[in-house]
C-alpha cells in the first residue's frame, strides 16, 4: 500500500511541474512576441529626391517633406530660379 502512495505522490508531483512548466512558458512566448512587434511608423516622401523616410526624421516645410535640409533649400532655390 506505501509503494502505490508513493507512485501516485510521484506522479501527482510530476503532472504539477509539468503544469507550472507549461504556465511559465507561455507567458514567455506572449511577452517575446510582444516586445518584438514592429512599431508602424507614418513614412513620407521626399519631395526632391522621391526617398521615403520615416515621419519623424523628415523636414518639412508647409505641408512638403524633404530627406534633408539641404533638399528643402534645394527645391526653394530652385523656384526662385524659375
Amino acid at each position: 500500500m506505501t509503494l502505490i502512495r508513493l507512485i501516485a505522490l510521484a506522479l501527482l508531483f510530476w503532472l504539477l511541474y509539468r503544469l507550472i512548466l507549461n504556465l511559465l512558458s507561455k507567458v514567455r512566448r506572449s511577452s517575446a512576441s510582444q516586445s518584438q512587434e514592429p512599431a508602424q511608423e507614418k513614412m513620407v516622401r521626399c519631395e526632391r529626391c522621391d526617398l521615403h523616410i520615416p515621419y519623424r526624421d523628415a523636414v518639412e516645410k508647409n505641408g512638403r517633406y524633404f530627406c534633408c535640409i539641404e533638399h528643402q533649400r534645394a527645391t526653394d532655390n530652385w523656384k526662385r530660379d524659375n
